[in-house]
């Protein structure tokens, strides 16, 4: 039960009125917003919007009624009406719901069945305190509702608008400095700029996370013909999204030997059940997996225990400051000595300076990526890195 439900149940209890409800107010119609009458089990007859002079709402926005009408039938402007006889309304009581800044949204009403001529001042200081409260819902209720249309329409301009375009990031071995690979990053062209987290994010709250997820694979995928076969290239995907069928279908043509498909999991996994067989699944038919983010969100020793990724890469939050930070450095030491031993090679991410790239060097990471190395590129300016053989 919703908290404006609970206002109507209480209120109606309160007063001993058989209906109390809600309406929203428009400039040509009435709509029944929420409706509490426990005892009549069938109002399937009743319309819930109706024409603005039809309803009582109407007249009691408009002041053209009392508050309180102890018999509707002296109050002919209103006695007349189809919606009396709907609702059986003989005696009424009533306020308009004003919100912060001062327009009426509707009213909040309470109708009997019988003539009630005990209704008096302090029921309407009652309904007046009710119609405050639930003004206050509404408001953050309408505000809610402004965000999410907000949300929906920069949403949508990603696709209307080609706002996400790939961008990739190289991945480097640190033995030699040579190019292994870069991985498919998501950037959205847009101003103000707004980082792919926060467009991700909100696509998740919005109910469209795995379509932005596969739009942004849908996006890096033709860059792969780019690509000379001894280069890998790294798309990100939740568990969510990697368990969809339409990510299955955006992949089956290409070659999975030369895709790492990243896992990135910022929520616990429910079912590891059937996320390891999907995993399973894309293992045999040879594609490499990667935990994404180890040491940050969920993406810990269990996640990476479970999945068994042919490939671990350390999240930032390890590798800022490892040759400083000796927490830093026994952690991805750990991962380390974990992915040797199970045969998974380690990429570091986030390297931005010669320190860190050293310390990781030393402790026996594989591959590198940041800053340090290079900027994520256009498929152009990847082509020529791999041309030249070395970041450094």
């Amino acid at each position: 039960m919703s908290t404006i439900d609970r206002t109507l149940l209480r209120l109606r209890n309160h007063l001993g009125m058989d209906i109390a409800y809600i309406s929203e107010v428009g400039d040509e119609i009435i709509h029944v917003r929420a409706l509490c009458a426990p005892e009549i089990p069938d109002l399937s007859h009743v319309q819930s919007t109706l024409k603005r002079e039809t309803g009582f709402c109407h007249y009691v926005v408009n002041d053209e009624i009392p508050r309180i009408l102890h018999d509707v039938s002296e109050f002919p402007v209103v006695a007349k009406l189809a919606m009396r006889a709907d609702f059986n309304i003989e005696s009424f009581i009533g306020m308009p719901l004003s919100r912060q800044d001062g327009s009426i949204y509707g009213t909040l009403g309470c109708i009997s069945h019988h003539k009630n001529t005990t209704l008096n001042d302090r029921d309407l200081e009652t309904v007046k305190l009710f119609a405050e409260m639930t003004a206050e819902q509404i408001d953050h209720e309408l505000e809610d509702r402004r965000k999410n249309d907000e949300r929906a329409t920069r949403l949508q301009a990603v696709w209307d608008q080609n706002l996400l375009h790939t961008k990739l990031q190289p991945i480097v071995r640190l033995s030699d400095m040579s190019y292994k690979g870069f991985e498919a990053l998501a950037r959205f062209q847009t101003e103000p700029y707004r980082s792919p987290d926060q467009w991700f994010q909100e696509a998740t709250h919005a109910g469209r996370g795995i379509e932005l997820e596969l739009e942004a694979i849908r996006s890096a995928l033709p860059h792969l013909k780019h690509l000379p076969q001894a280069y890998s290239l790294g798309l990100n995907a939740s568990p969510a999204c990697l368990q969809s069928e339409a990510f299955h279908d955006l992949l089956f043509k290409h070659d999975p030997t030369q895709l790492i498909l990243e896992l990135t999991e910022q929520e616990e996994v429910e079912d590891y059940g059937a996320l390891l067989a999907c995993v399973q699944k894309f293992k045999d038919m040879g594609f490499r997996i990667a935990i994404d983010d180890a040491g940050a969100g969920y993406a810990g020793l269990n996640h990476i225990v479970q999945i068994q990724p042919h490939i671990i890469k350390l999240d930032m939050s390890l590798t800022r400051d490892v040759h400083e930070d000796k927490v830093r450095r026994s952690l991805a030491n750990a991962l380390v000595y974990f992915a040797k031993e199970t045969d998974a090679e380690i990429v570091a991410e986030g390297v931005e300076t010669v320190e860190e790239m050293n310390a990781l060097k030393q402790l026996g990471v594989d591959y590198g990526q940041g800053y340090y190395f290079d900027k994520p590129l256009d498929i152009g300016e990847a082509v020529d890195r791999i041309k030249t053989g070395k970041a450094a």
